[in-house]
């Protein structure tokens, strides 16, 4: 079952009016039955509408599904999920994240990742004066989070966490990752609604990061991995994590890369996801899955539903899947001189922070497209199976 909490907004494990039965079960090469996916399945019970400001209102949902390992069939989910409305008491904001555990211990990285990265941020922001950053406070909570990780009772020295959060103030949102997962915006752009990315993977397909994690780099396996050059430890696929105490070593750290934008009326979903979602899928084909849903929890339903089907079209196995879909909801409202010379002074950073995130999206990890080791040879043994029943029925 995957690891949550929110407030505000019921879950349940999948129950059988789940949109996702009926695909599962015409999934010819799917090792599970419709039960045994219901049953690893938790999701909102249904959307929930948040009026954020006078001009925007949001309706959200989640969806999470563990894992299919043949040799761990009851591994446990390493995704964990939070959304929390009206955060530090304030009900212009609301507290998205997901992270994705990794390790033997990942799960319980993720779970206290997920409890203490808003906590922290929630004492901060109590903390703060008006001088310090926004950007600096969020930053913290992670790199604190990550400390104090270090010296809890879970072992993290080869464990840890991706975090992907998304913390909306009124129409500003704030962006943080660390790892892996992802946060997309999807855009009204003439009659297209197109994807545009909230995070760039931190991965080492990023040609920048070789140098940022002293060049341990293994570039020939799929995927490129930060290896330790002295002992046997396990490479990592992510240049940022929580936890992961050893391969700090090697410049794997926590802080995060943040991007904040002002919502405008353009603006249609937010999205973000573990890479259970974007290992198969681009940006855009998300986007375009959830378009064609006006309710976010069907929405988010037919992308893991889609995400399962590939990663068994491509593996024996599947990763844990989790996403939340924002809807965004615009309202005209009268505008003032001083929301208009705001709005300006926003604009300006959001087209900066668009270019960056635009420049870095061709480092960005590229969706797979081909079969396995493992997969290919069982593909084989199928197909020469098959031969030789048909052989069988000709003689």
């Amino acid at each position: 079952m995957g690891c949550g909490s929110s407030l505000g907004i019921q879950s349940k494990v999948a129950d059988k009016n789940h949109a996702g039965d009926d695909r599962a079960q015409q999934l010819d090469n799917s090792p599970l039955t419709a039960d045994e996916i219901r049953s690893r399945i938790v999701c909102s019970d249904k959307p929930v509408k948040s009026q954020l400001t006078p001009s925007l209102s949001i309706e959200y949902a989640f969806v999470t599904q563990r894992g299919y390992y043949p040799d761990a069939v009851d591994k446990p989910n390493q995704d964990s999920y939070t959304i929390i409305p009206n955060f530090a008491g304030d009900p212009t904001k609301i507290f998205f994240g997901i992270f994705d555990g990794h390790g033997a211990t990942g799960d319980l990285c993720s779970v206290f990742a997920r409890k203490e990265v808003p906590d922290r941020l929630q004492k901060l922001m109590g903390k703060a004066n008006a001088s310090v950053p926004f950007t600096e406070i969020y930053s913290n909570c992670f790199t604190d989070t990550n400390a104090k990780l270090h010296t809890s009772r879970i072992d993290d020295s080869l464990s840890g966490t991706t975090a992907i959060t998304c913390f909306m103030d009124g129409n500003i949102i704030h962006i943080a990752n660390v790892g892996d997962s992802r946060a997309v915006i999807a855009k009204t752009d003439a009659a297209r609604i197109v994807a545009s990315p909230l995070s760039v993977d931190q991965t080492p397909y990023r040609t920048n990061w070789a140098t940022a994690v002293n060049e341990e780099v293994d570039e020939d396996g799929d995927p490129p991995r930060v290896w330790s050059p002295t002992g046997n430890f396990p490479g990592t696929a992510f240049t940022r994590s929580i936890g992961d105490e050893i391969a700090e070593s090697l410049g794997v750290f926590a802080t995060p890369e943040i991007a904040s934008l002002q919502l405008t009326s353009n603006d249609r979903y937010v999205i973000i996801a573990s890479d259970g979602v974007f290992e198969f899928l681009t940006n855009q084909a998300v986007v375009d899955i959830v378009k064609t849903y006006d309710n976010p929890l069907e929405a988010c339903e037919k992308v893991v539903a889609e995400s399962y089907r590939l990663w068994l079209h491509y593996e024996l196995r599947t990763d844990d899947i989790t996403i939340i879909c924002i809807y965004l909801e615009h309202a005209v409202v009268p505008e003032t001189a001083e929301s208009t010379q705001r709005l300006a002074s926003q604009q300006a950073n959001d087209l900066l922070t668009t270019n960056i995130l635009n420049t870095r999206v061709t480092e960005q990890r590229p969706v797979r497209r081909g079969m396995s080791k493992q997969k290919r040879r069982d593909q084989m043994k199928k197909d020469m199976a098959k031969m030789v029943t048909d052989e069988d029925l000709n003689y």
